[in-house]
């Protein structure tokens, strides 16, 4: 949009009375959060950028600093994945606390691993973020399951579960407690 003061490039035009998640929705493309709908792979009622629940997504939160270092992880994914072994481990020492495990793929695109507590649920959800992509997440979901599309951690019986994404499984091994280990298969 031209001004006079000079040109504003990031602008949200609201014409109509819109509801709060509407008008929230818009207002988080100022700070920096991209729209996840507009295909069949995205996060459902996990961001307020997708279907217009009233949460987010930890990488967005990342995203926008309101998530707590201590509970980000980082590595580079062939550092991480052994495709030689079955050993590629993550454990989770509290799944009532939301986590975020980034596996770096190449400069823009990363798989992403994250314990997101919402509605009751610690639901694990598994995703690759391609920065150049739009939507930019591609979401794995659970073979056999039916909507929301992703296994609560605090349910015993979805040990054995998997996510599957194009370059390797997540299995949901063991349980103890309110911990959590994830095995990575390539």
């Amino acid at each position: 949009i031209k001004t006079q003061e000079g040109i504003i490039d990031n602008a949200v035009l609201l014409d109509t009375h819109q509801g709060l998640n509407t008008i929230a929705h818009e207002l988080l493309h100022n700070f920096g959060l991209t729209d996840l709908y507009g295909s069949g792979s995205g996060p459902s009622d996990l961001s307020i950028m997708a279907v217009g629940s009233q949460n987010l997504l930890n990488y967005e939160k990342a995203v926008l600093g309101w998530f707590p270092s201590a509970d980000f992880k980082c590595m580079n994914f062939s550092d991480f994945l052994n495709s030689n072994s079955v050993d590629n481990v993550l454990e989770l020492p509290n799944i009532k606390q939301n986590s975020l495990f980034l596996l770096k793929k190449s400069e823009d695109t990363a798989y992403i691993v994250e314990v997101n507590n919402f509605e009751n649920k610690s639901q694990l959800v598994v995703y690759l973020l391609e920065q150049e992509r739009r939507p930019p997440l591609t979401v794995s979901y659970g073979p056999n399951l039916n909507y929301p599309n992703f296994f609560d951690l605090q349910e015993s019986r979805n040990i054995g579960s998997k996510y599957q994404t194009e370059d390797f499984e997540v299995l949901i091994t063991n349980k103890k407690n309110d911990a959590i280990t994830l095995n990575f298969i390539s």
